[in-house]
C-alpha cells in the first residue's frame, strides 16, 4: 500500500512514468520548477517528514562526535577460540 502511494506520488510530480506491463521508469528529465505542477499534499507532508529525519540525523551525528572526543573507542577484540 505504502509503495503503492510512493508510486502515485512520483508519477504525478512527473518524475517517473508507467508502462503498461513493464513497470515503473525514471523520466528522462526532471520537470522544470516553473512548469512542475503543484506538489501534492502527500508529496509536501513526505518533504517535511524527510526534512525533520535529516536535521535528526545530522543532530544525532553531531552528538556522536561529541561523544567520541570525550570517551576514547576501543575496537574489540575478538576472543581466541
Amino acid at each position: 500500500m505504502t509503495v503503492q502511494s510512493a508510486l502515485r506520488v512520483l508519477r504525478d510530480e512527473g518524475l517517473i512514468a508507467s508502462r503498461s506491463t513493464r513497470g515503473y521508469f525514471v523520466t528522462e528529465s526532471r520537470p522544470d520548477d516553473d512548469q512542475a505542477p503543484e506538489h501534492s499534499s502527500e508529496f509536501v507532508m513526505l518533504r517535511e517528514q524527510l526534512d525533520t529525519l535529516t536535521s535528526a540525523m545530522q543532530a544525532l551525528g553531531e552528538r556522536v562526535s561529541q561523544l567520541e572526543a570525550v570517551v576514547p573507542f576501543e575496537d574489540p577484540q575478538p576472543e581466541s577460540p
